[in-house]
């Protein structure tokens, strides 16, 4: 039983590292294949474009950096008795404020074209925005203070931020086109290529190879796991030995899989 539960383990293991590969190949296919912004555009066409930001400068409203487009998430800290039969208390991190200026049209040009991003949440969909995380003991601003709570400990403020010089790559649908600029957004059926990264493509083009190769290398564990439990397992003295030693080859498996197929470009808050 024991060596079947192993076998299915790690069958069912290679079909989830094949799907997340498939679907990595998937978005890096699309988005290479991607024409980059003509004259020629229409509604529905998949487009790649590069630029920076053509908008007004402000602050980020905690640090005060000096940038074009920023966003803030506030979290309140605080600890709790853990629930039997646990013991020891828990940390808690809940996000009670955000904000950022996406009210205003976030426009991008490469001093031909201006494109204007038009995400349902535009700060949620950029990848690699600058960022900095503060704590304060007090809340942060009068908004903050107006949700605190007594048994709050203290306060977690990560802003991200955009330079106005920085390159932007964006990849997307076109939604609307007019003589003044073409609008991008995500593509309701497929969100595969979907993609707001800040900074240069080579950047981008480097996480996307570091993320195949690290599939890999879980394809190839994933064969050494299968040989050492079929090497190591028999010649183990009794059973416990044998179900200790599966479950932890099985829990550095579920480790390393999470540390190598977690989507890099997804936003953490």
């Amino acid at each position: 039983m024991l060596y079947l539960a192993i076998a299915l383990f790690i069958v069912y293991q290679f079909y989830k590292t094949i799907a997340i590969y498939r679907l990595g190949m998937k978005r890096s296919n699309k988005m290479h294949k991607a024409v980059y912004l003509n004259d020629h555009a229409k509604v529905g066409d998949y487009i790649r474009f590069q630029g920076s930001f053509s908008l007004p400068e402000t602050q980020t409203p905690f640090n005060k950096v000096n940038c074009v487009y920023w966003g803030v998430v506030v979290r309140a800290v605080f600890t709790s008795k853990m629930k039997k039969p646990g013991k020891g208390t828990q940390t808690h991190s809940p996000v009670i404020f955000k904000d950022n200026n996406d009210h205003l049209p976030l426009l991008i040009s490469d001093g031909k074209q201006v494109v204007q991003l038009g995400f349902a949440n535009n700060i949620e969909a950029f990848v690699n925005l600058n960022s900095t995380t503060t704590i304060s003991n007090e809340p942060p601003s009068d908004a903050v203070k107006a949700l605190a709570k007594a048994k709050y400990q203290h306060y977690s403020i990560e802003e991200k931020w955009a330079d106005k010089t920085a390159r932007i790559n964006v990849w997307g649908t076109v939604n609307s086109v007019n003589k003044n600029c073409v609008t991008l957004t995500a593509n309701k059926k497929d969100k595969s290529g979907f993609m707001v990264f800040y900074g240069d493509s080579s950047l981008l083009l480097e996480t996307l190879l570091k993320k195949r190769r690290d599939t890999i290398l879980l394809f190839a564990w994933l064969i050494i796991m299968s040989a050492v439990s079929i090497a190591l397992l028999p010649v183990l003295p009794n059973l416990v030995m044998q179900i200790i030693s599966a479950v932890v080859m099985a829990g550095f498996t579920l480790y390393l899989k999470h540390r190598l197929t977690r989507d890099p470009f997804k936003q953490a808050s």
